[in-house]
């Protein structure tokens, strides 16, 4: 594993171009990785990746920190060529669509993803599929690189992680939830970012239902709650959040963002110790 990151970052220092894409039709798991590798890249190496993407991007992550950076293929020139093709997520060749031109025309092309595969197209693959989430690859070569992140690459880490577990519903092995707890961690202890800004938002939306003596059924005291105003917030931002605030209060939201969730969350105890320890500002520790 040292010799391929030693390859991973000797790749990345020489590339004069850098591109990276996930599978066609981008869901959290595919955007968040791509768009936090892309940062990555700048924080350390001081090169600007361009991230790519075909088909469609649900509008649910329009606002995900860095969205702006991702290019539709077909604003590219038609005879765009790049040094260094990234994949993330994509599962298998058919599911790159038109960007496969693009990585075919690449001189090397490194991978990350955790689905299996039996037809490998990069020459250098960062692989697991043990893992719940490809961001949680990325998470980890980064701790072994020693690399610097910063809290876009928090949120949009720990973004694709919610995403692709139906906010832990879907777990394959305790790994998860332990990435999870560091980076929840290292968002709390940052200066700013969603996350922080969200557990901020869900405190001052408890100590105002207390404090007008609002019936707080639903409200952040309910860990399952709080779990789904943390994720609607960051996939949604203010506005959207506030309205479904007032939904809740008003008795009238029993679905909209994150019920799917909602009902993953309710036979579940470690849930619980994170939210209850984001509502104290507390590190959550995973047993």
């Amino acid at each position: 594993m040292i010799k391929k990151i030693q390859i991973l970052i000797e790749k990345i220092k020489n590339a004069k171009s850098i591109a990276i894409s996930g599978h066609k039709n981008l869901d959290g798991d595919a955007l968040c990785s791509a768009l936090a590798l892309m940062k990555i890249i700048d924080l350390n190496f001081g090169k600007k990746a361009t991230v790519i993407y075909d088909g469609n991007v649900p509008k649910e992550l329009d606002n995900v920190p860095l969205r702006e950076e991702a290019v539709f293929h077909k604003h590219l020139p038609e005879d765009a060529k790049y040094d260094l093709y990234i994949l993330v997520d994509y599962g298998t060749r058919k599911h790159l669509g038109e960007i496969e031109k693009y990585v075919n025309a690449a001189d090397f092309v490194i991978e990350f993803d955790h689905h299996f595969n039996d037809d490998l197209v990069g020459s250098l693959c960062f692989d697991d599929e043990n893992k719940a989430a490809t961001s949680q690859i990325i998470y980890n070569i980064a701790k072994k690189a020693n690399l610097n992140i910063d809290q876009d690459v928090v949120d949009l880490l720990m973004l694709a992680i919610i995403t692709d577990t139906g906010n832990f519903k879907f777990v394959r092995n305790s790994d998860v939830l332990k990435d999870s707890a560091e980076l929840l961690s290292a968002a709390l202890s940052g200066g700013a970012g969603i996350l922080k800004y969200a557990v901020k938002k869900i405190k001052e939306k408890k100590e105002a239902a207390e404090s007008e003596h609002t019936d707080t059924t639903g409200l952040p005291g309910n860990p399952w709650s709080a779990v789904r105003e943390l994720v609607g917030f960051m996939l949604f931002g203010d506005e959207k959040i506030d309205s479904f605030w007032d939904g809740i209060l008003k008795k009238k939201t029993n679905s909209g963002i994150g019920f799917w969730i909602t009902e993953g969350l309710r036979k579940r105890k470690w849930e619980e110790h994170i939210i209850l320890s984001l509502l104290k500002n507390d590190i959550p520790v995973i047993m």
